[in-house]
């Protein structure tokens, strides 16, 4: 996915300063563009805004609120001694981005993957821009959520 983000990133950049265009009736103007929010379905906003994927323990990209993992899946993992106190911590866009910059700096995929368990976070493109905020502007996916009932199974997880 950072891939295709960085081109579109490179861009933003630029729109972000301001470009000079000629229109028709108004000569030369200056036009700005920033993207504020990200609509897409559940696993795409988790790989655009640099989260881990959506059925990882780190399920949600709104708090650091740690999932059971399912018995017997293939990819089960001990969790035992991950903090299940009760407290919800609100995800916020500073931390995210610390985050991704060390999971990004991370040599091995081992490191990574350790990585991935411990914050749920990997880099995006997209935090290149200093405006996106990972955490606000994510658009919570109606469809899935709604009608195909992920909510109330991740409710059940819960």
């Amino acid at each position: 996915m950072n891939h295709y983000l960085r081109l579109l990133v490179d861009e933003l950049l630029l729109l972000a300063d301001g470009v000079q265009m000629q229109t028709k009736y108004h000569g030369i103007v200056t036009v700005k563009a920033a993207p504020t929010m990200v609509a897409c379905d559940l696993p795409a906003a988790r790989k655009v805004i640099g989260m881990t994927s959506h059925n990882s323990i780190n399920e949600c990209n709104q708090c650091t609120h740690l999932f059971k993992s399912i018995p017997g899946h293939p990819n089960q993992r001990n969790f035992a001694a991950a903090p299940r106190d009760g407290t919800l911590v609100i995800r916020d866009a500073g931390s995210h981005r610390v985050n991704a910059e060390i999971w990004k700096n991370t040599p091995t995929a081992s490191s990574r993957t350790e990585l991935d368990q411990k914050n749920g976070v990997r880099y995006s493109e997209l935090l290149r821009l200093s405006y996106f905020d990972p955490i606000e502007f994510v658009v919570f996916d109606i469809y899935h959520n709604t009608f195909m009932g992920t909510a109330e199974r991740m409710m059940r997880v819960i």
